[in-house]
């Protein structure tokens, strides 16, 4: 009867260990979720300033793309540090932009998935040595591969955490 009663304690606490890991991992992800809704909420409200400040529609995520610029005679290798709907931020391999000058930017989206579009020039950030790109009439296959790739960031980033 002990040996009964010890198993059927052993099996309870065992079952108990095993409810109460899967309600902290569920309580975790909960508290990721709820931390990232957090930090989305009201972004356009945050977005690049408020005011007469305000330069940006639409609030950028960190990527790591390659692509390539061409500006007049400078054309080089770039990678985007970030994107969103409207405009970019890229690091060129080397070499200076001019300012307030169309080009084209062609962005490798995945191995053998690249897009293209004209893009403004729009402002030097000379301490990181990047530059602020604003898409100028960007076709709708490369505004929706920009819309996937921030979604995709977006699911990373409330997955990870």
């Amino acid at each position: 009867m002990t040996v009964v009663l010890a198993v059927l304690i052993l099996v309870a606490f065992a079952w108990l260990g095993v409810l109460t890991a899967l309600l902290m991992a569920h309580g975790r992800e909960i508290q990721v979720n709820l931390l990232a809704l957090k930090q989305i909420a009201g972004a356009e409200k945050h977005v690049g300033g408020t005011g007469r400040n305000r330069r940006r529609t639409d609030f950028r995520v960190p990527v790591r793309l390659n692509a390539f610029l061409r500006v007049q005679e400078h054309a080089r290798p770039c990678r985007v540090v970030d994107v969103s709907r409207s405009g970019a931020q890229v690091l060129p391999d080397g070499g200076t932009f001019p300012i307030g000058v169309v080009g084209v930017l062609t962005v490798e989206f995945g191995e053998f998935d690249s897009a293209t579009t004209h893009v403004k020039i729009v402002r030097a950030i000379e301490v990181a040595g990047t530059y602020g790109l604003q898409f100028v009439d960007a076709p709708a296959a490369f505004q929706e591969k920009c819309t996937q790739t921030i979604r995709k960031v977006f699911r990373e980033q409330l997955g990870s955490s």
